[in-house]
């Protein structure tokens, strides 16, 4: 089957190009999918172990934009279509109490 992974910054850096297809067995999970990038993009591996931001921030994972926590990754199911994205968390920003 095949699935489509977006990710955002660094990750798309060390595979050159922000969205990949892949192809996978009928029966994935968002887990394989991470594992065939990881085999298949060695600096990939590198940048997810160290959370891919300045400050360690693990990213998550979203599959059709419904966030699959980190230990459900291996029992999360991929369905040929479906949409993963792998985005580090946005962390910091200003708000308005802080402003005054």
């Amino acid at each position: 089957m095949l699935v489509e992974v977006k990710m955002g910054d660094p990750l798309w850096k060390t595979v050159g190009q922000r969205q990949i297809s892949l192809q996978l067995d009928e029966s994935a999970t968002v887990f394989d999918a991470v594992s065939l990038l990881r085999a298949t993009y060695p600096d990939f591996g590198a940048a997810l172990e160290a959370g891919g931001t300045r400050l360690g921030v693990p990213f998550n994972f979203f599959v059709n934009r419904k966030l699959v926590k980190d230990r459900d990754l291996a029992r999360h199911k991929l369905k040929a279509g479906d949409r993963v994205h792998i985005l580090a968390p946005i962390v910091g920003g200003e708000t308005q109490a802080g402003r005054e």
